[in-house]
């Protein structure tokens, strides 16, 4: 499909008809009327959209019920990059397609069940620091955001303040 025009493309999370979620890319109806509409491709492109969002959800969830479990502390860091690397790989993937999301980093955080300020932190740590070798696996994410955000304090070290 030729890139002449850009689309918006939210995402809905809905239940099938055996009550499971899944998640369907919805567009504005004028992008139809584009000169370069093609309605097989455009369909193909966004099936793979639904399909590669549904898997960074469940990377997300995952990634983040590591991060919640009971296991030692050392090294979660690195899961906080790992969230920010699938976010970066998967907006890189679209950056020069027909089709962009809209509102990412809200829907990613109504389906990973997390905020968006963690979404936004995660993905700014791996903007930041592109190589994970460089992170050291003994600090914690709150130490990397205290430098980037120049002053972040936890919920727990506001209250002792």
């Amino acid at each position: 499909m030729n890139k002449n025009f850009s689309i918006a493309v939210k995402i809905k999370r809905i239940s099938d008809s055996k009550a499971k979620q899944k998640y369907v890319a919805t567009y504005p109806m004028k992008a139809i009327f584009k000169q370069n509409y093609n309605q097989e491709e455009f369909s193909d492109l966004l099936k793979q959209y639904e399909s590669d969002y549904e898997k960074l959800v469940s990377d997300i969830t995952l990634y983040f019920k590591k991060i919640h479990s009971k296991s030692k502390r050392v090294g979660k860091v690195v899961l906080y990059w790992s969230i920010g690397d699938k976010i970066v790989n998967f907006l890189d993937k679209y950056k020069d397609s027909v089709i962009f999301p809209d509102s990412l980093t809200k829907t990613l955080s109504r389906d990973a069940g997390v905020s968006d300020k963690i979404i936004l932190r995660c993905r700014r740590f791996r903007l930041l620091y592109k190589d994970v070798s460089k992170i050291d696996k003994r600090r914690s994410f709150n130490s990397y955001v205290g430098e980037f955000e120049k002053g972040y304090l936890s919920r727990q070290r506001k209250g002792k303040i």
